[in-house]
């Protein structure tokens, strides 16, 4: 994914998650300004985290280790924060930590953040294995309006549920 791509994601709302645990695969569904819906696929899943999905969830800016855009020290702490929870410390050994860390700086595992201006953080560790991308970005429809109409549509139903 080229790093333009990303840069092209500010301002965009996260629509959607999903997460696969057993085949590795996760995606972000998101909405930009112009309604054009986008995916972000993640392939070979190694940690993923999302924190504070509230109803509007908008995009501030995408990090990449790929794009040596963390320091050591900063990528440790992404690390760290993706493989634990608000409850409970890292489920990453001090070895492992290691292993990931030369892993992204050798551009074998690719770690993504992204980091709202509102509603949900979201950090992916994903690697390729076998695969050219372990990140990808996709246009799912491009049809600006579409989500709009459905929107008005679910309020009429949800205003006729409250009257009744």
């Amino acid at each position: 994914m080229q790093e333009q791509e990303m840069v092209q994601l500010r301002d965009a709302e996260v629509i959607a998650v999903a997460v696969d645990r057993l085949s590795g695969l996760a995606r972000l569904s998101l909405r930009q300004e112009d309604g054009v819906l986008r995916a972000v696929e993640f392939y070979g899943l190694k940690a993923f985290r999302s924190e504070a999905m509230t109803l509007q969830n908008v995009v501030s800016r995408v990090l990449r280790s790929s794009s040596g855009q963390f320091s050591k020290e900063v990528l440790e702490r992404w690390l760290l924060w993706v493989t634990s929870l608000p409850d409970a410390e890292s489920w990453l050994s001090e070895a492992r930590r290691r292993e990931w860390c030369a892993a992204c700086e050798a551009g074998s595992l690719e770690l993504v953040v992204v980091e709202p201006s509102a509603g949900a953080q979201i950090v992916a560790a994903s690697s390729a294995e076998g695969q050219k991308l372990a990140v990808r970005l996709r246009i799912q429809i491009q049809v600006p309006g579409v989500w709009a109409r459905h929107s008005a549509d679910c309020s009429n139903a949800f205003s006729a549920v409250s009257e009744a």
